[in-house]
């Protein structure tokens, strides 16, 4: 619907799957505009829309995806497409970035370009319990250290800060150190990886 706002005389060209996009793509070649769901049935995010590329190397490629992730819109970009657009985006956004990328521009939300693209947990090379305390080791105070045990042993910053004799500011500045050196979203993740540590 969104499309055919843009233009009333356009041909829509759907898929379900990515066999089905190679397909259309092989068979034909006068496409103006590729639309892809970086989670398509069929092949992993950043290998389908290099496959389309190579199917199509001329059209613009534009992902549109649930993933509001900078991680996978850098990938997808350094692979070839014009655009990556949230599906959260309201329909003004999603239609002026399109008739951006059809006049020849590219488009990323300001929202994703401002934000950190670190791989997600699962992309990240894997390292033992023991090599990840080594490495946080290195670059965490012993003070710290105290903290990140008790932590792993899931006491709340009023029970670190008694136990360790600090005060509860002084314990969720530590907190946030431990935080970036286990490079953890948040504090649930950050006792599960503590706690593996400490199992270690």
């Amino acid at each position: 619907m969104l499309l055919q706002d843009l233009d009333p005389g356009m041909e829509v060209v759907e898929a379900g799957d990515f066999g089905e996009v190679q397909k259309k793509l092989e068979n034909h070649e006068d496409f103006d505009l590729i639309l892809l769901d970086l989670r398509m049935p069929g092949m992993g995010e950043i290998e389908g829309v290099k496959r389309a590329r190579q199917l199509a190397p001329s059209t613009p490629l534009v992902i549109l995806s649930a993933l509001d992730d900078p991680y996978y819109a850098q990938k997808a970009i350094d692979q070839g497409a014009a655009g990556f657009i949230p599906k959260s985006s309201n329909h003004t956004v999603i239609a002026s970035a399109l008739k951006l990328i059809l006049a020849g521009g590219n488009y990323v939300p300001p929202s994703l370009m401002s934000r950190p693209s670190n791989a997600p947990q699962s992309d990240r090379p894997k390292r033992s319990p023991g090599e990840l305390y080594a490495a946080v080791e290195k670059v965490l105070t012993p003070r710290q250290m105290d903290v990140m045990r008790l932590l792993a042993r899931g006491e709340s910053n009023k029970g670190i800060a008694e136990a360790l004799g600090l005060s509860e500011g002084t314990v969720k500045v530590h907190v946030a150190a431990i935080l970036k050196a286990l490079n953890a979203a948040n504090r649930t993740q950050a006792v599960l990886i503590a706690s593996s540590m400490e199992a270690d």
